[in-house]
């Protein structure tokens, strides 16, 4: 096939000059259309009238028109046809293209090896072949609404296949999709399949929250295999793997925090973290600003801590199942026959103990102080402790401010959870029926809290 023949060939979505409108004049084009109304601004600086002080930022309704380097006619990531095209020599290895070039920085051999991946891009290809097929899709999200659906529907098609899955430059593509329709149902429907990358599902969830939706059961099952690592203990249980259990979690966290999961999350970011910023797109052309909040360090500590809270209860429940099984056990052989002692014997059960109370013996309960930390989990776990009923404020010998915590035995799983974020930090004391006790001793199962 020849090179007039390959880009005849092209599907629609690969961007040609003289067929479809450069990166810049689409640009320009967005910010004055109703679709993008509200949701797009420009990240480029803008030119000085001469009626303006010097040196002052021009923004407003009208800066697009007066925004640079929005007249270019060039688009570096659209095929050329005028640029030469070869097959490479059979036997010869091809070179790999350097980093950041355009479709004219390639060689001829590497224009006739993109343009023959172009028919099938699910494919494996070089990274910089990858990366100006991505700026051609990120692109003909500006365009036409037909040919943005297109193009959002290609990148999630990508994202699916196992040489593009977690590729971040597909995936912020994608996110960008999303947030130019304002289609929030689409992203947490997409998003619960698990194919983004880690790094961007807090801006996936910022996006979410400020689109005014709230996560379904599904798409916090995939937070829990993001998150922590809990999903493969999980996995062991039947109940742990079904969308009504990720349901009650869920209900769970809404109760607790009084309000729904996202909208908690939103509640804690500052108006910078919510107001537009520099878009970092695949296409260098395309400066754009929009929110990009990222609610990780906000919801990352409700998953994790939901998830330890319903092992925790599991185990529970599972010790009571089995020894509720050893006693039915027992109580089947003595039915058949055997004694007490023989049916004890026969299942590996102890004598029982007599066990005598020493009315000297102070009430079990478990105290956690902490002070004031740097640390990023701080705020939450202050949260956390101040949902107890055993907290409270008191000040010590230097007049700081020390956060106290009581625990009894039946609230000890709250006390892990809190545990999990507090242990590190160099305030943290224990205190076990008033005696203090070292830290290193402090873990489950411990015998220094018994």
């Amino acid at each position: 096939m020849n090179s007039h023949e390959l880009i005849q060939s092209l599907p629609p979505l690969v961007r040609v000059v003289g067929r479809h409108r450069p990166a810049n004049q689409l640009v320009k084009e967005a910010l004055d259309d109703e679709r993008f109304s509200g949701i797009l601004t420009s990240s480029l600086p803008t030119r000085e009238p001469e009626d303006s002080p010097a040196g002052q930022d021009q923004t407003g309704p009208d800066a697009s028109r007066r925004l640079f380097s929005l007249d270019s006619e060039f688009d570096y990531a659209q095929v050329d046809p005028a640029l030469d095209v070869e097959p490479p020599q059979k036997g010869v290895p091809l070179t790999p293209p350097k980093a950041q070039v355009g479709y004219a920085g390639l060689t001829p051999p590497q224009r006739y090896r993109m343009l023959e991946w172009l028919a099938f891009p699910s494919q494996g290809a070089p990274t910089t072949i990858r990366q100006l097929y991505i700026a051609q899709l990120e692109t003909a999200l500006l365009d036409s609404e037909e040919i943005s659906s297109q193009s959002r529907d290609r990148l999630m098609q990508l994202l699916e296949s196992s040489p593009w899955h977690h590729n971040e430059g597909a995936g912020r593509a994608l996110l960008l999709a999303f947030w130019l329709r304002r289609d929030g149902p689409g992203l947490n429907q997409w998003l619960a399949k698990g194919a983004l990358a880690p790094s961007l599902v807090g801006l996936a969830l910022g996006h979410l929250a400020l689109l005014g939706q709230e996560i379904s059961p599904a798409t916090f099952g995939t937070l829990v295999a993001y998150w922590t690592d809990t999903r493969r203990s999980a996995e062991r249980h039947a109940l742990f793997s079904s969308q009504e259990f990720y349901a009650l979690r869920l209900s769970s966290l809404k109760s607790s925090l009084q309000e729904g999961f996202l909208a908690f999350g939103l509640k804690q970011l500052s108006d910078a973290e919510q107001h537009p910023r520099p878009w970092r797109c695949s296409h260098r052309d395309l400066r754009i600003a929009i929110p990009q909040p990222d609610l990780t360090p906000y919801l990352k500590p409700l998953v994790r801590e939901a998830m330890l809270v319903a092992l925790s209860d599991e185990s529970e429940r599972q010790v009571v199942r089995d020894e509720t099984d050893q006693r039915s056990s027992i109580q089947m052989g003595t039915l058949q026959g055997g004694t007490g002692q023989e049916n004890r014997e026969q299942n590996g059960a102890e004598e029982p103990q007599e066990v005598l109370d020493s009315p000297e013996d102070k009430p079990w309960n478990l105290v956690l102080e902490f002070g004031e930390s740097r640390s990023e989990y701080f705020e939450f776990a202050l949260f956390r402790a101040r949902q107890r009923p055993g907290y409270s404020q008191i000040l010590d010998e230097n007049r700081k401010l020390v956060h106290r915590v009581v625990f009894t035995k039946p609230e000890m799983k709250h006390f892990w959870t809190l545990w999990e974020y507090v242990s590190k930090w160099s305030t943290v004391q224990v205190y076990l029926r008033g005696q203090e006790i070292e830290k290193d001793h402090v873990y489950r199962y411990s015998q220094y809290l018994v």
